[in-house]
């Protein structure tokens, strides 16, 4: 597989050309999770491939058809309601296991744990409620919410399915799982790997196993044997020194001249090998050394700068640097984003 036929299926898999017959759910449950640690930028990633605003996303979060919770590596993403249950059984074991230590260390043993979720439950019971009134409600009942501590409070209930993000209101809060999110029988743990393979390549492939590993946070094992239980429903082509699988009902598409990408976007982040897109001379300049990757505009398919939009006063103009000279139309194709983030975006974004 060359790189053109490369990046033209992900083109196509990740939706970079809207389908305008997909709502925000069904354009998330199609890529499997969208990284959301930073709100706004997962808003517009997902307002850009499906038709409507972030305020049409954050609707669907608020209505419970879209959920944002600690499911992935562990980070923030956004995955469909129906598809949360199955997932987290999945993936959700593993990131407790492996951050025993680390709960441990911030004053949380499985059994003061127990009660963090257990006094969240009951507190949530009477309907959301903040971060800041869950803090105070912890801290109530005797459990450890200074420093590190109420993030890992908050995470831990996650993980094991009692709570998930409520409706946003005057400002993000907390709800119920088995409020939110309709029950769903049990999925065994080997269909559900598969199942996320298939996810994983459907909407972001062509891609190894390495790529699918990273993106999980399972095991490479896991992995591996998650893609090959996908059996005919993807293919396999060589690519480098590797090999990666994909689904071909997506044939290549032609990348868009320029687009204008958010922070965390899944084109970029989704992947243990950037280099098809992202240049590993310019990597430092997309990704920070604590890992943070900026904002990006694709030419071509491929990161030739970054992106930013401060805040002021009536306006937020759309600064661009750029990695080398800009591009014919570069202007242009800025003060085209400017006028579509405009239009897309919430008040709060960026």
């Amino acid at each position: 597989m060359t790189r053109e036929e490369l990046v033209g299926r992900r083109w196509a898999a990740q939706r970079l050309n809207p389908d305008s017959s997909l709502s925000p759910e069904q354009t998330v449950a199609s890529m499997g999770a969208v990284q959301a640690q930073d709100l706004p930028s997962a808003l517009t990633a997902i307002a850009l491939r499906c038709p409507g605003t972030t305020a049409t996303v954050q609707a669907a979060l608020d209505e419970g058809r879209l959920v944002r919770t600690h499911v992935l590596r562990p980070t923030w993403h956004v995955v469909a309601a129906a598809d949360l249950r199955w997932m987290m059984q999945l993936t959700g074991p593993r990131i407790s296991q492996g951050g025993a230590g680390r709960f441990r260390e911030v004053g949380l043993p499985p059994e003061v744990r127990m009660l963090s979720r257990k006094t969240i439950e009951k507190a949530l019971a009477r309907g959301p409620l903040t971060r800041d009134e869950l803090k105070a409600t912890l801290a109530d009942a005797g459990v450890p919410t200074e420093g590190q501590a109420l993030v890992h409070c908050l995470m831990d209930a996650e993980l094991e399915l009692v709570i998930c993000n409520g409706p946003r209101g005057k400002g993000s809060t907390y709800d119920l799982v088995d409020r939110r999110v309709p029950p769903a029988p049990a999925v065994a743990a080997e269909e559900a790997l598969a199942r996320l393979a298939r996810r994983y390549i459907q909407g972001h492939g062509p891609a190894t196993d390495k790529d699918f590993s990273w993106w999980s946070g399972l095991p490479l094992g896991a992995a591996r044997r998650g893609l090959d239980a996908c059996g005919p429903d993807l293919e396999t082509s060589p690519w480098n020194d590797s090999r990666v699988w994909f689904d071909p009902r997506f044939e290549p598409v032609a990348p868009a001249e320029s687009l204008w990408l958010p922070a965390y976007d899944e084109f970029i982040i989704a992947y243990a090998d950037r280099s098809a897109v992202l240049p590993p001379s310019q990597t430092p300049r997309a990704i920070s050394s604590n890992g943070i990757f900026w904002p990006t505009v694709l030419v071509n398919g491929v990161v030739a700068g970054t992106w930013g939009a401060p805040l002021k006063r009536g306006a937020r103009p759309v600064t661009v640097e750029w990695f080398g000279a800009p591009p014919v139309g570069a202007e242009e194709a800025r003060q085209a984003w400017e006028a579509k983030l405009h239009r897309i975006s919430l008040p709060q974004s960026f």
